[in-house]
């Protein structure tokens, strides 16, 4: 059989799986290691496809199959989880998650159809027998002749490879030694570093030895290198129990200093007992040192620039949100600090209403009491649904979804928020202001578009802040609850996005103040369930009658409506624009009207 993938996966229940979804390509699941190779031989595929779940190491197996005389030239395709910023020798590294699928696909069927053009003249050539590898790539360097480019490949993503993040300095060191302790079998290793931030001696072993032995070894890494007067020396332990050989005396395989730029210096010693442990050649030698001071002084540049980020966060958190800040802290420069970009954002605008009569009425102690009171219960809502707030302007909340961190339900979680929002406003105490005629409520306005987003200001002083048509319309909403009696309206782009979990009822078509076109504007009821299938047919028939310039059966189709819900605000509006228009209709009706107030 002619076969297109070859598949090492060892979950049978994922491999079958991605195989379904594939399609008619002839692939060939298994499941093991020796069984992938007789199957390498009895049956060369065209592509090889290997799983996070198959092999180990996924690393060192790669590297070991582009050693293979006869079978380095298969294109590989790497298909898991975990850190895909390591060097792989693959042609694809893709990630199980849905979202790859698609181009996994497509780079699948290109590498086969590229295979099958060549297919006739090389496969007969082919290996008919291999030689297992060893587990360690730079094991089989022995038996296998492996190109010098794949062993610096190698050594490349798993010395450069090591990933600092949330680790202190000390502990990227410990990283660095267990990993140069996988790669060549070796029971323990010595570093000296010296530089403007860390002098140390570290002494790490594969696993905890008795005391005779530990002593055996330290005795000899001084004779090598003796520590400076005076210097500690740090223990340290791999976690994991100590599972090879380790024969009798201790010996060196690597004693040399590192070549560090300038400032710096360091010395590193690799030691074993274990008869496995390989010779390293001058070259190799020099190709570790070489990449091992390179991440040691990787490492000491990140911890420096993790202590500043901490020291200029800790100073900023009192005035920015943490987003910002870490917005903030990407920035290099005062040029890319006032360096705007466009991003498509959802604006929430939030107002007090009749709040003039509650500051004629009240003390200004009372005043700021209540808005801090009122804003710490908004704020509160706004952020844990992954909003910013832009700023207070005076009585009114601007908050931003999407900038500077995006998630794909910025509308979502803007109209949860103000759901939320209308629902909780009365929480906070009010015994203690004197509220106007009409109590205390909010209005809130939503709207989706691109703006401008960026540090706005002078090098003195700037905002992180949004500005466009997008923010503009989304104040007009807000400012128009009074005037349709509404909690919360908002425009079309976002009832497109949240029509599935909330209940969105068209309630106009006007052209806002500042706008020449007309804006469909919704209010988002957190009740829809008042509202029957029938009140529904007969206010949607109602306004598309409205919309059309059929007054007179609008004014029948509104009339049923509100029989059916008698205090429905919206309702009486339209029905008395509907009797003002068929005694004067309006010139050039196009379906909306013009509202020229804020």
């Amino acid at each position: 059989m002619e076969l297109d993938v070859l598949y090492f996966e060892s979950s049978r229940l994922l491999g079958e799986k991605l195989i379904g979804r594939l399609g008619d390509l002839k692939i060939l699941l298994v499941t093991g290691e020796r069984e992938f190779y007789k199957r390498l031989v009895i049956s060369p595929p065209r592509l090889i496809l290997i799983g996070d779940t198959g092999p180990l190491n996924p690393p060192v197996f790669l590297y070991n199959l582009r050693a293979l005389e006869g079978f380095g030239r298969l294109p590989l395709i790497y298909y898991g989880t975990g850190d895909f910023s390591r060097i792989l020798p693959a042609e694809g590294i893709f990630s199980r998650e849905e979202s790859q699928f698609n181009d996994l696909k497509l780079t699948l069927l290109r590498l086969i159809h590229r295979s099958r053009q060549k297919w006739d003249r090389e496969k007969d050539s082919w290996p008919r027998k291999i030689r297992l590898p060893s587990p360690s790539l730079l094991n089989a360097r022995s038996r296998v002749q492996v190109d010098r480019r794949i062993v610096d490949s190698f050594l490349t993503s798993e010395i450069g490879g090591i990933n600092f993040t949330g680790s202190t300095f000390d502990a990227s060191i410990e990283k660095i030694l267990e990993k140069l302790q996988d790669l060549f079998l070796c029971d323990f290793c010595q570093l000296f570093l010296n530089n403007r931030h860390h002098t140390f001696y570290h002494l790490h072993f594969i696993s905890r030895p008795e005391a005779e032995q530990e002593e055996e070894v330290r005795l000899l890494c001084e004779e090598v290198y003796p520590p400076p007067e005076g210097e500690e020396v740090v223990m340290t332990f791999s976690p994991e129990p100590l599972t090879r050989d380790t024969g009798d005396k201790p010996r060196i395989i690597l004693a040399r200093e590192l070549p560090f730029t300038e400032g710096q210096s360091g010395f590193l010693i690799l030691g074993a007992r274990s008869s496995r442990a390989p010779s390293l050649s001058g070259t190799l030698s020099g190709k570790i040192l070489k990449l091992t001071a390179e991440v040691l002084e990787a490492a000491d540049l990140f911890y420096r620039k993790e202590v500043e980020t901490a020291m200029m966060y800790k100073a900023f958190t009192q005035f920015l949100p943490s987003p910002i800040i870490d917005d903030l802290l990407l920035k290099q420069s005062e040029r890319a600090l006032m360096t705007g970009e466009k991003r498509r954002i959802v604006v929430l605008f939030s107002h007090v209403r009749h709040f003039d009569e509650m500051v004629e009425h009240n003390s200004p102690e009372k005043v700021v009491r209540f808005l801090n009171a009122h804003f710490s219960n908004m704020v509160k809502i706004i952020t844990s649904r992954g909003g910013i707030i832009d700023k207070f302007i005076g009585d009114a909340i601007f908050a931003i979804f999407g900038a500077p961190i995006s998630y794909m339900d910025n509308a979502l979680r803007a109209a949860q928020a103000a759901v939320e929002m209308s629902l909780s406003y009365g929480n906070i105490s009010l015994t203690d202001i004197t509220l106007p005629e009409g109590g205390f409520s909010i209005g809130i306005g939503l709207n989706e578009g691109e703006a401008i987003i960026g540090n706005i200001g002078c090098s003195d002083k700037f905002d992180y802040t949004a500005i466009g048509d997008t923010i503009n319309l989304a104040a007009r909403l807000e400012s128009l609850c009074k005037h349709y009696d509404q909690k919360i309206l908002l425009s079309r782009v976002v009832k497109e996005h949240i029509a599935a979990q909330y209940y969105c009822r068209l309630i106009d078509r006007a052209k806002v103040k500042g706008k020449d076109e007309a804006t469909e504007i919704y209010t988002l009821l957190n009740d829809g369930e008042a509202y029957t299938e029938k009140w529904r047919e007969l206010y949607g028939r109602g306004f598309l009658m409205y919309t059309l310039g059929n007054w007179h059966l609008a004014t029948d189709y509104f009339r049923a409506a509100r029989n059916i819900l008698p205090g429905d605000f919206v309702v009486s509006l339209l029905l008395e624009r509907c009797e003002a228009f068929q005694a004067e209709p309006p010139e050039g009706w196009d379906g909306s009207v013009a509202l020229n107030f804020k």
